[in-house]
């Protein structure tokens, strides 16, 4: 699966979709490029729709993005 680091805390990407083709050419990997958690990808982009704190329940993308002051433009940390 993949994850990523937010606020020094694990996040796992539980599930996810192919998002609509979104011009993002030279944008780094791992940039949020949209405000329904959509974010760039090597070749393309996906909608991250449920995501897993370490320690607990999966819930849904955008209701985590509400909480988390992630904001377009910013990069998804690696672990």
């Amino acid at each position: 699966g993949a994850f990523f680091d937010h606020g020094g805390n694990s996040i796992r990407v539980t599930a996810a979709e192919l998002a609509p083709a979104v011009t993002n050419g030279g944008t780094t990997p791992g940039t949020l490029i949209g405000p329904d958690f959509t974010v760039a990808c090597g070749g393309g982009s996906l909608r991250l729709t449920q995501v897993q704190k370490a320690g607990r329940a999966a819930m849904d993308g955008a209701e985590f993005l509400r909480g988390a002051r992630i904001e377009v433009g910013m990069v998804l940390g690696r672990l």
